[in-house]
């Protein structure tokens, strides 16, 4: 299980002159500059590699929750540290605009110093964090959170391209002092389907006892629905049941390598 790790409150290199966040669709007010100027400091100082393809930190999203139960809003935002935002004009399923390259998930509590968490590496472990992300820009990005394992901890989705018939999601938990972790779901190394062209959804809801997700089996024909419950002693998703019995020798859903 992969964890973010890179906490600290530690400033480096300052933004360049006139800098000015390009969210697709503009998540911070205007009264919210002083929290923007210290999100950019801690991306910068803590991920930002010198010779990158855009100059300074993009906004992708922020949402306002409670993180640690104290009955004051936090902030969780999504930053782009090393890439660009372009159009992509090739012809296949992950063309249009969209943010692309290394990720942070930028955790504010109240009180506390922010805490960054490496996002390419908890989402694709397998690759140690080098494999690019990309979240596209034809609508706002909103997270869905939701306390899957009921634990009474903050929970969230997020999902990538992995083909023409399904995303590839993962789930993960917020701790108490903003670190973020990856919920592991049994059998799902590499993630589990989910909906097409979305990157969080409230499609994959809370149960009682865990989670229900469906996707569209393209080697099947059909959509499979499943039920998951948490295991404490394993401290994992297992899974329930699903409708139909999806008996694929291998998983549809990975990276999305063209």
């Amino acid at each position: 299980m992969a964890s973010g790790g890179l906490r600290d409150g530690t400033r480096g290199q300052q933004p360049a002159a006139g800098y000015a966040a390009r969210p697709c669709a503009g998540p911070f007010g205007r009264g919210d500059e002083e929290l923007k100027r210290l999100l950019v400091d801690l991306a910068v100082g803590v991920l930002l590699i010198p010779s990158v393809a855009c100059a300074v930190p993009m906004l992708v999203t922020t949402a306002s929750r409670d993180v640690n139960g104290d009955g004051k809003l936090d902030r969780i935002a999504i930053w782009l540290t090393e890439g660009r935002r372009y159009d992509d004009t090739e012809l296949w399923g992950g063309a249009g605009e969209k943010y692309e390259g290394r990720f942070v998930v930028l955790v504010e509590i109240t009180g506390k110093m922010p805490v960054t968490n490496d996002l390419n590496r908890l989402f694709y472990p397998e690759y140690e964090g080098k494999e690019p992300m990309f979240f596209r820009c034809s609508k706002p990005l909103e997270m869905q959170f939701a306390d899957y394992n009921h634990d009474g901890l903050l929970d969230f989705n997020l999902g990538q391209y992995a083909g023409t018939a399904a995303g590839c999601f993962r789930l993960f938990t917020v701790s108490r002092d903003g670190r973020v972790s990856e919920l592991s779901v049994d059998g799902q190394p590499s993630g589990f389907g989910g909906p097409l062209r979305t990157h969080s959804t409230s499609l994959i809801a809370a149960t009682r006892e865990g989670f229900t997700h469906s996707y569209y089996s393209r080697m099947i024909g059909t959509e499979i629905r499943s039920w998951y419950r948490w295991d404490k002693d394993k401290i994992m998703f297992v899974l329930v049941k699903q409708e139909p019995p999806d008996r694929r020798p291998e998983p549809e859903v990975g990276t999305y390598r063209r």
